[in-house]
């Protein structure tokens, strides 16, 4: 049959119609006249042509798109689905979710790896590989959108899984997320171990987006620990790895690290530096999440100079974009910057509703380290309406919970710091004084209860 007399004859009947502009420049594009003639057309086909005809279209998409092929990752993985094609069908869902990842679309990375994951499992082909890598695709998901037991969940299926086969790398790979999840619950001993022992496969493999990966971490942790000469060297290895990889997100996040340990170690300027050029990378990658990091960082920076106009624009920027992306780990941290900025500008209602709301993620994040950081924020607005006996308890608290991380010290010096310039005296009685706090008791009044 001449296809190009079928299509000439269908548009004379008015059943299918040219559509302009064709989506790829080498090609005509027609459209059936209605959805339900296209449904009747292809119930039509035979089954077995079908197939043929989905893989030909595959075929087709991926020849005919070229360097535009991420744009049709999704349409031709189904294509490969409906030829019966399961290996070719989960491979580009991989590639989609990865490409989703990248792009900070994690609920769209998530739809796809469990897509993919819902393919093999219907087919005869059971590949434990691949449902491992699923798996870590799927746990990497859930970890950006801040659902840390099921990501949990799903990187000890894959451990379980690439052991079972003897895969190292993605045993690896699974060990260094579950390393990440420790270090955003500020389980700092877990998190440690697991990175540690990822670290120690991935030098094995000479895998160096792993080792780049795993120092990167442990960088972080050290920084939370107080420990800056050893973050400092784990930011400065973690970044050279990244550089070797080209990995510009990788990058970024190492950037990020050494600017914090900049920022604790009083060196302004060059955390400032650090912040522009982790800006500048994550824009030109699309690492929205990134972004978002660095936007708030940096304004942490400039608020700890007591430049609140300044910092504000670039808190409420990382804000709207951790909203975008649903993650509930950065999201809380940005909203206590804010509360900064607020009190400095004297918006001491709007401080509370940002306190409030980051607390109250805090909490469903179960994480101590970060209801502290929040607290320190509660005492800043304290501080700030004249009630100072209260808020020298609520640093008192903060200040000896064991759990209280290095950034969070470092508030407390300053809002202390502006405390004394008020007045000097009593300061130590206060502090005294919160060691005996509830920090239960304290969340419910600083939530307004």
């Amino acid at each position: 049959m001449d296809v190009r007399l079928a299509l000439s004859a269908l548009r004379n009947k008015e059943l299918v119609f040219s559509h302009q502009p064709s989506t790829f420049a080498s090609a005509q594009e027609f459209i059936f006249k209605h959805a339900i003639l296209r449904e009747v057309t292809y119930e039509r086909v035979l089954k077995a042509k079908r197939k043929l005809y989905h893989r030909m279209a595959a075929d087709w998409l991926i020849q005919q798109s070229g360097e535009r092929i991420v744009e049709y990752l999704d349409l031709i993985a189904q294509h490969y689905e409906l030829a019966g094609d399961t290996v070719q069908a989960v491979e580009f869902l991989e590639r989609a979710a990865e490409q989703s990842m990248r792009l900070s679309a994690y609920s769209e990375a998530l739809s796809a790896s469990e897509r993919a994951l819902g393919i093999l499992a219907a087919s005869e082909d059971k590949n434990p590989a691949m449902r491992a890598r699923l798996l870590l695709n799927i746990g990497s998901a859930h970890l950006w959108l801040t659902d840390h037991a099921t990501a949990a969940a799903r990187f000890e299926e894959c451990i379980a899984l690439a052991r079972s086969i003897r895969d190292r790398s993605l045993e690896s790979k699974a060990l260094a997320r579950l390393g990440r999840i420790g270090l955003e619950q500020s389980r700092f001993d877990q998190s440690e171990k697991h990175l540690q022992d990822s670290l120690t496969i991935a030098q094995e493999l000479n895998d160096i987006d792993g080792i780049a990966y795993c120092l990167a971490h442990l960088g972080y942790i050290n920084h939370y620990q107080g420990n800056y000469v050893d973050a400092e060297k784990y930011g400065v290895e973690s970044y050279e790895f990244a550089k070797k990889t080209g990995d510009a997100i990788a990058q970024a996040f190492s950037l990020n690290m050494l600017a914090m340990v900049s920022v604790n170690n009083h060196q302004f300027e060059l955390a400032h530096n650090y912040h522009l050029q982790a800006i500048d990378i994550c824009k030109n990658a699309g690492d929205r999440y990134g972004l978002a990091r660095a936007y708030s960082n940096l304004s942490e920076l400039i608020r700890i100079q007591k430049l609140y106009a300044e910092a504000k624009p670039y808190t409420i920027e990382g804000i709207k974009l951790a909203r975008e992306l649903g993650n509930r780990y950065v999201l809380p941290i940005m909203l206590i910057n804010l509360v900064y900025s607020q009190v400095g500008l004297g918006e001491i209602r709007e401080a509370y509703a940002s306190l409030r709301e980051a607390l109250q993620f805090n909490v469903e994040g179960d994480s101590t380290s970060w209801i502290l950081f929040s607290l320190v924020g509660y005492a800043n607005i304290l501080a700030a309406e004249g009630r100072r006996d209260r808020a020298l308890e609520i640093l008192g608290l903060c200040k000896f919970h064991p759990e209280t991380n290095s950034d969070t010290h470092r508030d407390i010096e300053l809002v202390l710091d502006d405390l004394k310039k008020a007045r000097a005296d009593n300061i130590e009685a206060g502090l005294e004084r919160g060691r005996s706090l509830d920090l239960k008791e304290a969340v419910i009044n600083a939530l307004g209860g």
